[in-house]
């Protein structure tokens, strides 16, 4: 969780099997009048530091914020939104690289590079190549041990579904979103984020801090929930409900590994040994009541061989996560050496103005 400032209520972006994998583009809508601030240009915690300084701002004036943390660094934000009046900050300064596709209509493009020395920079060349170049080797191998880790929890998966009761499964679910989604007409919209990443500093998972109403936990040690949740999910939209689905950051265009509906304050979340959520009171559906325990059983010993070995894999891929972030942390040295502070202030101060000017035009508007 963030050390300080405001609480990320998702991630956006992830490190995974594919590399580096993000969804800002999740935050806005051209369609619905989204405003969405390109920050670029800044290397280091200037624009997260932006980011919480214009969240704070605007939290003061009333505004609800939505926080998504950095899975490059657990402790800073990359972005923030306003639902409230259609406007987001996203930081792509570093990995989160956007490509502008509606200029000036939706996309605004904050160059806070008008704050750097290119003097400085360009006598800190060799210094700022060398540390790329390592970069990008840690990063390359990490990505290597990720997709090992996802193939044995892959084979896992595989496993333990040979063991699946599927009608008693269906059933369940069937039963469930019955109760739970009663038809609103139309169809419901979906929205993709995570609640955890694989992170420089290990497995990192953000609990929503929305008040849920109807909170299941799903203790699930295979994998197998997903095709529980994936029903609930086809459900609830055919419903007519939104949903936020959440796909583990190992198979980062899967199955949903957490589901939740904002409009019935409802959610259902993935726990198991590798990454335990605090769900507090929440009601518990154990995913073996699905399974053959004697086909488990027979199975346990290779279960338990992928499982181990995928925990050791994904620590290696952290420690090389963080040697990245170490050599990505001497090239912000550098540019934090470059920047002109007063400069970027003004230009920070420019920004937040422009978003409490967008606050008050909202409201007339209305």
């Amino acid at each position: 969780m963030l050390e300080s400032g405001p609480t990320a209520n998702y991630f956006l972006s992830v490190y995974s099997p594919q590399g580096y994998v993000e969804r800002f583009r999740e935050l806005y809508s051209a369609e619905d009048g989204w405003k969405a601030y390109i920050l670029t240009g800044s290397l280091g915690p200037d624009v997260p530091a932006l980011i919480s300084r214009a969240g704070a701002a605007m939290e003061e004036s009333g505004e609800k914020a939505l926080y998504i943390g950095s899975c490059c660094e657990p402790g800073q934000l990359a972005a923030v939104a306003f639902p409230g009046i259609r406007v987001c900050l996203i930081d792509a300064s570093a990995e989160n690289v956007l490509r502008v596709q509606l200029p000036s209509l939706c996309e605004r493009i904050t160059d806070l590079g008008t704050c750097l020395d290119a003097e400085t920079l360009v006598s800190h060349r060799r210094s700022i190549l060398s540390f790329s170049a390592k970069y990008r080797i840690s990063s390359a191998r990490a990505y290597r041990f990720l997709t090992a880790a996802a193939g044995m929890l892959g084979d896992t998966y595989r496993l333990a579904l040979e063991c699946v009761d599927m009608v008693k499964l269906e059933r369940y679910a069937s039963n469930i979103s019955r109760r739970l989604f009663p038809s609103r007409g139309g169809q419901g919209t979906e929205s993709v984020r995570y609640l955890s990443a694989i992170t420089p500093d290990g497995i990192v998972g953000h609990l929503p801090e929305e008040k849920f109403s109807l909170l299941y936990a799903l203790d699930d040690e295979y994998g197998i929930g997903k095709l529980f949740l994936n029903k609930l999910r086809c459900a609830a939209l055919a419903a007519g409900y939104d949903v936020i689905s959440c796909p583990c950051p190992l198979f980062p265009d899967g199955k949903p590994e957490h589901l939740i509906v904002p409009s019935l304050g409802l959610a259902f979340i993935t726990t198991r040994r590798s990454h335990p959520f605090n769900c507090g009171e929440a009601g518990h559906i154990h995913i073996r009541r699905f399974l053959d325990s004697e086909g488990i059983r027979q199975r346990h010993p290779r279960i338990s061989f992928e499982r181990r070995a995928s925990r050791e894999l994904i620590n290696e891929a952290v420690l090389l996560l963080a040697d990245a972030r170490a050599s990505r942390r001497m090239i912000e040295s550098i540019y934090a050496e470059a920047t002109d502070g007063d400069m970027l202030n003004q230009a920070d101060d420019a920004l937040i103005g422009d978003l409490l000017k967008l606050k008050e035009q909202s409201h007339l508007d209305v």
